[in-house]
C-alpha cells in the first residue's frame, strides 16, 4: 500500500507515518511539494492507494491575519494564502483522482465550529460558522467545501476529520485540544475503517463519497463531544482539561452596516457581456464607475463578443466614469469603492484553474472586504447557477429545482470557484448584516439574433434568459428598497415552460419580470 502524506515536518505527521510503517506493510510518500502545481501532485500520487492531505489543519497555524478594516494592502496576504489552499486542495485531488487514489483523507480544524457555545452539543451535523475576517478558519472550510464538492461525484472515498487544537508536548491537554498521538490515531481510523452508510443499501460498504468526523481530546471535559467518530473507533487516550474557571465564551456579534440613498454604484467586470446589458439600464438612473482589468475602449475594439449577439461594453460619457480595476488587487477594489454606495460583482474567469480561483474567489473577499470599508450594504454578487449538475449528485432528473438548492458545482474550476465566493458573499453578508443578493444564470440569448433560428429538439436550455432581461434584473437588483436577509440566492430565467427552474423569486424579490419569452426557440415550425 502506498500512502502519500502532504505536511510531512509537522509533528502530526512524523506521527501518522510512525504508525503507518510500523507493519513495514507500507511505503509512504512525504509529498513537501507546492500543491498548487499539477505536475508536482501528479509526480508524487502516481502509483498511490491513499493520500493524507494535512495541509487545511497546519496552515491555521499559519495564516495571515486579514489585516484592519482601513488598511486594504494587508489584507493581500490573507487572501493569497486562503486561494492557495483552496486552489492546492483542487489539483492534488484531481491528481489523485486521475491516479487512481481511491482513498483520501482530509485534516480540518474544529476552529470553524469554535463561535457556538461550548455548553451546545456540537457535532458533526452543525453547520461550520467561519468568520469572513478569520483566514484561518475561512479557509480551512472553503478547502474541505472544495474537497466535499468533489467527492460527491468522482470516484473516491474522501474522509474529512477535524481536529482540536493539537498538541505535541507533554504538558497536560487542555480543554479544546487533541494529543498529536490521538489526532494520528482518528486520521489513521479514516484511513482504515470501513465507510458504510446510514441506510440499509445493498452494499454495507461505501466505496465513493463524503464522510466528516470530529476528533477531540477526550473525557468529558472536551471543547467539543465526540460523537459519528466512535463509529470508525476512535477512542482518545488522553483526557483534556476542564474549561478554564475564567473563561467567558464571546460569541462573534453581527456588525451592522448602515443602509444608505443609493447614488453611485461600482460595477466590477464592466467589460463583460453581463455588464454591458446592465449599463444602459443603471446609467439611467445612477452614476456608475465601470471597471474591469482592461479599459472598455479595448474590450470594444477588439469586437470579440462572448457568443452570438452578445453586448460589447461601451465606454461611458460624463457624469460616469471607467476605470482599470484588477480585482485581485485590493487597493485597486478599494480605491474603485471610493464613493460608491453599492456595487456589483459581475467579475469572472471560466477556462483556466489559476485565473478562476483568484478572480471568482480572492477577489470576491477582496469586494466583500472593501465594501464593509466603505461602508456599502448593497454588494450584490453574481454568477452560475450552481444546481445545474446532472449525474450522480446533481439534479439533472429533478423538477422545480428551487434557488437555493444546495450546490453541486462538480469539477470544474469555474463552478467551484465560483461556490467559494458565493460561500464569501454569503459569510459576508451574515457578518455584516449586509444586503447581498445572489443573481445567478446560466444561458443568455439575444432574441433578436436568433429571431430566424431554427428551434433545437427541446428547446433552449431550461435556464435560459435574454442579456436585456438580464441586465434589468440588475438594475431591479439595486432598486429594491430592501431584501428580506442578508443573502438570497435569486434564479435569473425567462418564463420558460420546461418545469426545472422558476423565476418566482426573482420576481417577488426583486419587482421584476422578464419580457423575452423566447417562444420562437422552443415552438416547432
Amino acid at each position: 500500500m502506498k500512502v502519500v502524506i502532504t505536511e510531512p515536518r509537522s509533528p502530526l505527521a512524523q506521527a501518522i507515518i510512525a504508525n503507518l510503517t510500523r507493519d513495514g506493510l507500507r511505503a509512504v510518500v512525504r509529498f513537501e511539494g507546492d500543491a498548487t502545481d499539477p505536475d508536482a501532485c501528479a509526480t508524487a500520487v502516481a502509483g498511490a492507494d491513499l493520500l493524507i492531505d494535512l495541509r487545511p489543519l497546519v496552515a491555521v497555524d499559519h495564516a495571515p491575519d486579514a489585516g484592519l478594516a482601513h488598511d486594504p494592502a494587508s489584507w493581500e496576504a490573507a487572501g493569497q494564502h486562503m486561494e492557495r489552499l483552496c486552489r492546492g486542495t483542487y489539483v492534488l485531488m484531481r491528481a489523485a483522482v486521475t491516479a487512481g487514489v481511491t482513498r483520501v483523507v482530509l485534516a480540518s480544524t474544529l476552529r470553524h465550529l469554535e463561535d457556538y457555545d461550548p455548553a451546545w452539543s456540537v457535532a458533526e451535523a452543525w453547520r461550520p460558522r467561519p468568520a469572513l475576517d478569520d483566514p484561518a478558519a475561512l479557509g480551512a472550510y472553503l478547502a474541505e467545501e472544495v474537497a466535499r464538492q468533489l467527492a460527491l461525484v468522482e470516484p473516491v472515498a474522501v474522509t474529512c476529520v477535524r481536529l482540536a487544537r493539537v498538541r505535541a508536548d507533554a504538558r497536560p491537554i487542555a480543554w479544546d485540544e487533541v494529543h498529536v498521538d490521538d489526532a494520528a490515531s482518528a486520521c489513521i481510523a479514516a484511513a482504515t475503517a470501513a465507510l458504510g452508510a446510514s441506510e440499509p443499501y445493498a452494499r454495507p460498504h461505501l466505496a465513493t463519497g463524503w464522510w466528516l468526523f470530529h476528533a477531540p481530546g477526550g473525557g468529558p471535559h472536551a471543547r467539543f463531544p465526540i460523537a459519528g467518530a466512535r463509529a470508525i473507533g476512535y477512542a482518545p487516550r488522553h483526557d483534556c482539561q476542564p474549561r478554564p474557571a475564567h473563561y467567558v465564551h464571546a460569541a462573534r456579534s453581527v456588525r451592522h452596516v448602515a443602509p444608505r440613498v443609493i447614488r453611485r454604484v461600482t460595477v466590477f467586470g464592466a467589460g463583460g457581456p453581463l455588464a454591458s446589458a446592465a449599463a444602459p439600464h443603471l446609467q439611467s438612473a445612477y452614476v456608475t464607475r465601470l471597471t474591469d482589468a482592461r479599459s472598455l475602449a479595448e474590450i470594444r475594439a477588439a469586437g470579440a463578443p462572448q457568443s452570438p449577439g452578445a453586448p460589447l461594453p461601451t465606454v461611458p460619457d460624463a457624469p460616469h466614469d471607467a476605470t482599470i480595476c484588477d480585482v485581485t488587487d485590493p487597493v485597486q477594489v478599494w480605491r474603485a469603492l471610493d464613493g460608491a454606495d453599492a456595487c456589483l460583482n459581475l467579475t469572472v474567469v471560466r477556462h483556466e484553474v489559476l485565473g478562476a480561483f483568484r478572480v471568482n474567489f480572492e477577489g470576491a473577499w477582496y469586494v466583500a472586504r472593501a465594501a464593509i470599508a466603505h461602508g456599502i450594504r448593497r454588494a450584490i454578487h453574481t454568477g452560475p447557477a450552481l444546481n445545474l449538475h446532472d449525474r450522480p449528485s446533481g439534479y439533472g432528473h429533478e423538477f422545480a429545482v428551487p434557488d437555493d438548492a444546495p450546490p453541486r458545482t462538480g469539477t470544474w474550476q469555474y463552478t467551484v470557484s465560483k461556490y467559494l465566493g458565493q460561500e464569501v458573499a454569503r459569510i459576508a453578508a451574515e457578518d455584516y448584516d449586509l444586503e447581498t443578493p445572489s443573481l445567478v444564470f446560466c444561458a443568455f440569448v439575444n432574441p433578436d439574433w436568433l429571431a430566424h433560428a431554427e428551434p433545437s429538439p427541446g428547446g433552449p436550455h431550461p435556464m435560459s434568459i435574454s442579456w436585456d432581461d438580464a441586465g434589468r434584473a440588475l438594475r431591479h437588483a439595486v432598486d429594491v428598497p430592501a431584501f428580506p436577509q442578508p443573502f438570497d440566492l435569486i434564479h435569473l430565467t425567462a418564463d420558460l415552460p420546461h418545469g426545472r427552474y422558476a423565476n418566482a423569486k426573482a420576481k417577488r424579490l426583486l419587482g421584476w419580470a422578464p419580457r423575452d419569452t423566447l417562444a420562437h426557440l422552443y415552438r416547432r415550425r
